[in-house]
């Protein structure tokens, strides 16, 4: 046989070989399913724009072992956040009406005031008729029923103000025994606020809970325990049940009258965040410096259940409409995250936020449009146009 005909055969059967290895593993892999997957970071990412994103094949075993392997890149449209107002402020806190859409409400430190927009945040207007020139203003909150109803603390002597008529004018109410560092009205029961108060000095005292049922006409002591409260989470579906996380974890499940101590059920003391489930009161989230928990007993046992959350979370608020998604304000100019399958995975949304940072986070009314509070005024991310409704 001739060099030509010889090479040519061992070229063949190698063609041949390859050929039948390639169908040897199209048969290996029929077991499989075979699914286009985004990588966990894209998931809030939409198609459109110029930012690109590893896509990926997912193939998935009846032996429950899964293997991604890079597939194209296409295009999608990142969120970005654009600037709505109080430019040149430090927010401290906003305030969304429950009732009346497109009504807000803020809270600034740099200068002091207190700000409202009729019309979804595009102009403000101060209202303090009835503050002191010198309030040391903290938080705002509105009751939810009643929209004239709308209430503000104070780092000074008087602490706590309230508005019947919208924030037009302002009253001294109780007292709060000491420096406010939250308030928190309930989601369904008019006039039940809660507020969680500084401690004395740094050796001990103080550090509690008050809670009130006439709009802060009066206040009743509920946790006497140096709690220093960084959150506190009311449900709609269960009025009775009140989470609150600071120095430990407490539940209430009588309305907010005694609480119990759930530290012990979680690995961390420390607890940043709290927020339950819009739709199913026994599930509910705490955040602590480095990880997130859930529950789905109405806080008996808590799982861990974030893989790598954001550091130090300021603010965890679920979505009423979609429950899945979640957002986060992190606390030292952190940024906001986004969480697209109920907390386990995050990854920030920041495009267009800067390095400002965020001391509060709200939904509007329709769950369009997310509001961050920032040490420069107050930005808008746009939901439907890149983030995740």
């Amino acid at each position: 046989m001739n060099i030509y005909l010889k090479n040519r055969r061992n070229a063949l059967l190698t063609i041949g070989g390859t050929f039948a290895i390639a169908v040897s593993l199209l048969l290996f892999m029929m077991p499989y399913l075979v699914t286009a997957h985004n990588s966990p970071t894209s998931s809030a990412l939409q198609p459109g724009a110029e930012s690109y994103v590893q896509q990926t094949i997912v193939l998935t075993s009846t032996n429950a072992y899964t293997y991604y392997f890079p597939l194209v890149f296409q295009n999608y449209r990142v969120p970005i956040w654009q600037f709505l107002g109080l430019e040149g402020n430090e927010v401290r806190d906003i305030a969304v009406d429950p009732n009346l859409l497109g009504v807000l409400y803020a809270v600034t430190a740099d200068p002091q005031g207190v700000f409202k927009s009729t019309d979804s945040g595009k102009h403000w207007y101060q209202i303090s008729s009835g503050l002191r020139d010198d309030s040391i203003l903290a938080q705002v909150a509105v009751d939810p029923l009643y929209s004239s109803k709308t209430y503000v603390t104070a780092f000074n002597y008087p602490r706590f103000y309230r508005s019947e008529n919208g924030g037009q004018s302002w009253q001294p109410g109780g007292d709060i025994p000491l420096r406010p560092k939250i308030l928190s009205s309930h989601p369904s029961i008019p006039e039940r606020l809660f507020v969680g108060v500084g401690g004395w000095d740094i050796y001990g005292g103080g550090g509690w809970v008050c809670k009130s049922d006439d709009g802060g006409l009066s206040w009743t002591v509920v946790i006497t325990q140096q709690v220093l409260a960084a959150s506190i989470a009311t449900s709609a579906l269960a009025p009775s049940l009140v989470y609150v996380g600071g120095n430990g974890l407490y539940r209430s499940q009588d309305g907010g009258d005694s609480f119990t101590s759930l530290t012990s059920s979680l690995p961390f003391s420390q607890v940043e965040a709290v927020a339950i489930h819009p739709t199913n009161p026994f599930t509910a989230y705490v955040g602590t410096e480095a990880d997130i928990f859930k529950t789905n007993d109405g806080g008996d046992s808590w799982l861990w259940w974030s893989e790598q959350p954001p550091y130090r979370i300021q603010k965890l608020l679920v979505n009423p409409h979609s429950p899945e998604i979640q957002y986060i304000a992190s606390r030292d100019c952190g940024g906001v995250h986004i969480s697209t399958d109920e907390g386990r995975h995050w990854h920030p949304i920041n495009t267009g936020l800067g390095s400002f940072c965020v001391s509060d986070l709200e939904l509007n009314n329709e769950f369009t449009h997310l509001y961050a509070a920032t040490s420069n005024g107050i930005w808008i991310l746009d939901l439907t146009d890149g983030g995740k409704q």
